[in-house]
């Protein structure tokens, strides 16, 4: 187990996210939603990982036909980072329509951040409904958890709408995160992509004497 301050796995998962193909913009948005989930006590980071490295992330990379208040992937699913960026640009979506419905999402658990923000914007409880789970959020960043987020990569059907619920007190924001061995690897590999290889010119630029010798 490795022990990453907060800012440490937050910028690791920008940069991971970066390397898998999302875009700056969309990595910075993973990078806080890993940040969030963590000091409320979720296991963002693994999530994250598993999205990244799943066989269907690379078809989530296209547009989001939100027409209809059905949200649908221009690819084969939604990646759980666009999906949530999208859901807080299009917060009062879901107070006009009543709710909206997200097909074939990864990782619904990478979406409460997102709901929390939208139920800030809205000022208005939010239901997000996903099969064996569900969470309820409230504008001051109390939520819920009814049932067992899954665990994997699979693609869900994401119901939100407004809601009203009994809401728990704030949970402890932890400092730090310990982060298994496996996740930490699989975020490394990642994060390495968004290094430029090294050049002739690059090294001659850099730190020392390069090919000059002042002695």
């Amino acid at each position: 187990m490795a022990v990453l301050s907060l800012n440490e796995l937050e910028a690791l998962c920008r940069k991971a996210a970066r390397g898998a193909g999302l875009s700056w913009g969309l990595a910075e948005e993973a990078g806080k939603a890993v940040r969030w989930l963590t000091t409320h006590q979720l296991q963002g980071a693994p999530a994250l990982a598993r999205m990244l490295q799943s066989a269907d992330f690379a078809s989530s990379l296209g547009g989001i036909d939100s027409a209809g208040g059905r949200w649908i992937s221009n690819g084969k699913c939604l990646n759980s980072i666009s999906a949530g960026a999208s859901i807080s640009d299009h917060a009062r979506l879901i107070t006009d329509s009543g709710e909206i419905t997200l097909h074939d999402v990864l990782e619904p658990l990478l979406l409460v951040p997102f709901l929390s923000r939208a139920a800030a914007l809205n000022g208005h409880d939010l239901l997000l409904d996903f099969e064996i789970a569900s969470v309820l959020a409230s504008p001051a960043e109390s939520f819920v958890i009814d049932g067992e987020i899954p665990q994997t990569a699979a693609r869900a059907a994401v119901r939100i709408c407004q809601e009203t619920g009994a809401w728990q007190g704030p949970t402890t924001v932890l400092e730090a995160q310990e982060i298994d061995a496996t996740t930490l690897e699989q975020l490394e590999a990642l994060a390495f992509l968004t290094y430029a290889p090294s050049t002739e010119s690059s090294r001659l630029a850099g730190a020392g004497a390069g090919l000059s010798d002042n002695d």
